[in-house]
C-alpha cells in the first residue's frame, strides 16, 4: 500500500464521515440531491436525514478504516472490513430513500 492511496483514503474517509455529520447531526439536508428532500413529508425531515447520515457514516467510516487497518494487521484485513461497512452504509441508504420517498427514482409525466 503506497503512503499516496493511504493519504487519499483517509482524507476522503474524513470528507465522508464531515458531510454524513452535517446531514445526520445537523440536519443540513441542502447536501442531499434536491429530489430526495423535495419529495419527502415535512414531518419526516428529521428523522430521515439522521438515518440517511448513518449510513453515510458507514460509509465515510469504512472508506477510512481501510488504509489504518490494512497497517494494522495483514494487508487485506482492511478491504473486507471496509467495503463490508461501505455496501452496509450503501444498502442503509438505499433502504431510507425507497422508505420515505416511496420510490429511488420518480419520473415527471408532462
Amino acid at each position: 500500500m503506497e503512503l499516496q492511496e493511504i493519504i487519499t483514503e483517509i482524507i476522503l474517509g474524513l470528507f465522508l464521515i464531515f458531510i454524513s455529520y452535517q446531514v445526520g447531526c445537523k440536519g443540513n439536508f441542502s447536501l442531499i440531491h434536491s429530489y430526495h428532500y423535495r419529495n419527502l413529508d415535512p414531518k419526516d425531515t428529521k428523522s430521515y436525514t439522521k438515518r440517511i447520515g448513518m449510513g453515510g457514516m458507514f460509509v465515510g467510516i469504512g472508506v477510512f478504516l481501510i488504509p489504518i487497518l490494512n497497517l494494522i494487521f495483514r494487508p487485506d484485513i482492511g478491504y473486507y472490513i471496509g467495503v463490508a461497512m461501505i455496501v452496509v452504509g450503501v444498502v442503509l441508504i438505499l433502504f431510507f430513500i425507497i422508505k420515505y420517498n416511496s420510490k429511488l427514482i420518480r419520473f415527471k409525466r408532462k
